[in-house]
C-alpha cells in the first residue's frame, strides 16, 4: 500500500522505521487513530505505540505538534514512491 524511500539528508524523520513512516503519513492526512488501526489491520494498541513511539523519535509531544514540525520540514525528505 506504502511504499518510501528515504532521500539524502539526515533529520529526526530518518530514525522512523517504515512502520512509523506509515503510521505518521496517515496522521498527517487526518486520519484518527481508529481509521488507522482499521485501515492497517492493527490493534489500537499497537498504533498508540507507534504513534508514541512516533512523537518521541521526532521530539514532540503531540499530532498537532508533530504537523506543525512537519509543516517545517521535519519529514520533509521522504517522499512516496
Amino acid at each position: 500500500m506504502f511504499t518510501y524511500m528515504k532521500e539524502p539528508g539526515v533529520n529526526s524523520a530518518s530514525r522512523l522505521s517504515t512502520e512509523e513512516l506509515i503510521v505518521a503519513d496517515l496522521l498527517l492526512h487526518g486520519f484518527p487513530m481508529a481509521k488507522i488501526s482499521q485501515t492497517l489491520n492493527l490493534s489500537s494498541g499497537t498504533v498508540k505505540t507507534r504513534c508514541l513511539s512516533i512523537y518521541k523519535k521526532l521530539g514532540v509531544k503531540s499530532k498537532n505538534e508533530m504537523i506543525n514540525e512537519w509543516n517545517g520540514s521535519l519529514l520533509g525528505n521522504y517522499t512516496k514512491a
